[in-house]
């Protein structure tokens, strides 16, 4: 399973940095970056109103103050490797 992983990583890295046999493809590698962006925009899809940060409230009711917080290499390989769907099934089960 370790050797599933790693590759999985490395298959990450690669689509990521856009690295394709022929050497480093920039436009595959941003076309990666925002499909990766969308799912994990998508996993952090307002479910109310009231959960994203509002200036005139004075305070967030979401656990990210904006979008560009949580739209970061670390969490699209989370969504990759499928840690970001357990973290949040775990929290939203928390009581």
């Amino acid at each position: 399973m370790s050797d599933e992983f790693d590759e999985k990583l490395a298959r990450f890295e690669r689509l990521w940095d856009g690295v394709t046999p022929k050497g480093e493809n920039r436009a595959k590698a941003l076309k990666f970056r925002q499909y990766m962006r969308n799912h994990v925009l998508q996993k952090f899809h307002k479910r109310r109103k009231d959960q994203w940060a509002n200036a005139d409230k004075g305070h967030f009711n979401h656990g990210f103050s904006s979008k560009d917080q949580f739209l970061t290499k670390e969490n699209c390989r989370k969504y990759w490797m499928g840690e970001l769907q357990k973290d949040i099934r775990d929290a939203e089960t928390w009581s």
